[in-house]
């Protein structure tokens, strides 16, 4: 991004930084993950020690390592998958009564009522 090209091209600057603002989480999960790998090993090979209070604690140490791995996993998953371009968007609903009698309208006026609700919790109104 520092590239003169980049700083001169002010749309290639925005879609880079967006760029790298959506990567940035994921890099810092990737290298902790990295790392607990790497005590991970470091423990495993303590555990095979002589010293029964030294297996103990890197029995522990391995358990708690493997559960921060497993969150690491289920937080890293859902960033790694590719976004849909269209997410950044806004949507517009149309909402119409038609056929169905005189309750149409009524049932209509409810879902509105019911999205909207919603979408004030969502905004934080």
């Amino acid at each position: 991004m520092s590239g003169e090209e980049v700083q001169k091209n002010n749309s290639l600057m925005v879609k880079l930084s967006k760029e790298y603002s959506r990567l940035g989480p994921v890099v810092k999960l990737f290298e902790k993950f990295i790392s607990l790998s790497n005590d991970k090993e470091a423990a495993l090979i303590l555990s095979e020690d002589e010293d029964e209070d030294l297996k103990i604690l890197a029995k522990e140490e391995l358990m708690d390592i493997d559960a921060q791995l497993i969150r690491i996993e289920e937080e890293i998953t859902p960033l790694l998958l590719s976004s849909d371009p269209r997410d950044e968007n806004n949507a517009f609903l149309e909402i119409r009564a038609g056929t169905g009698g005189d309750e149409a309208p009524f049932l209509w006026e409810i879902y509105l009522e019911c999205m909207q609700g919603f979408a004030n919790k969502k905004i934080g109104k």
